[in-house]
């Protein structure tokens, strides 16, 4: 069996069905069937906190997994391997990516899916049949597709049937948790009227330094700070 190594959240996103692809520059010959997923150590903590600042979408897929700030993050697990998915293929970003907004969008999910920015040149890996299974932790991971070690494929296989079973499965949130979550990444907002994006567009100025940002549809927004919600 072969695993992929990805850094968190975005394995903890691959596992729960969220990111159904994964974006690398080198090609990888695979025939099929279920690769491991291991969350590596390393956890780049500006750069996934500017995506969650900038991106509507990033923020509203965090809040549904109740997450709120950075220590929500640092508790996933990290060197460990998390669970496995069906590897559907690998394909040329250029066969994948949309010309014009260099996204590709997945399929229908059970959970809201994450748009993946798909870049000129590499490679795009598919997933399907997400299953988290309970952490194996201190697990060391490798670059590439790397062969799992027989007994640790012994172990996630046993893993795998528990979760399937029943008798284990992934915390869940609370639906207040998510509530808060999705309160908190709402504190952007969209202009839809051209008078009124006037009429704030110097307040934008000064709150979207840096964090100025559009939706899919093109619609200009801003995350406003909780304490200046009433003004607006």
């Amino acid at each position: 069996m072969r695993a992929l190594s990805i850094p968190q959240p975005w394995a903890e996103l691959v596992i729960r069905g969220v990111k159904t692809v994964e974006v690398r520059s080198w090609f990888a010959k695979h025939g099929g069937g279920r690769i491991a997923i291991h969350a590596s150590t390393n956890i780049e903590l500006k750069k996934v906190e500017a995506a969650w600042a900038d991106d509507r979408v990033v923020a509203q897929c965090f809040a549904d997994q109740g997450w709120m700030d950075r220590d929500d993050l640092r508790a996933l697990p990290r060197g460990a391997l998390i669970g496995s998915v069906e590897l559907r293929g690998v394909h040329r970003a250029q066969a994948v990516r949309d010309p014009t907004t260099g996204q590709l969008r997945p399929g229908p999910a059970p959970a809201r899916t994450l748009p993946v920015a798909i870049p000129a040149q590499g490679w795009v890996f598919g997933f399907a049949g997400a299953l988290a299974v309970e952490p194996i932790l201190g697990v060391e991971g490798q670059q590439h597709l790397w062969a799992l070690p027989a007994e640790l494929v012994a172990e996630l296989s046993a893993r795998e049937a528990h979760a399937r079973c029943g008798s284990w499965t992934r915390p869940a949130p609370s639906p207040e948790r998510v509530r808060d979550a999705h309160e908190a990444a709402n504190d952007g907002f969209t202009l839809e009227d051209e008078g009124a994006e006037l009429m704030l567009r110097q307040a934008m100025l000064k709150l979207s330094e840096g964090r100025g940002a559009r939706d899919a549809d093109g619609r200009a927004w801003v995350r406003v700070p909780k304490a200046l919600r009433a003004l607006y």
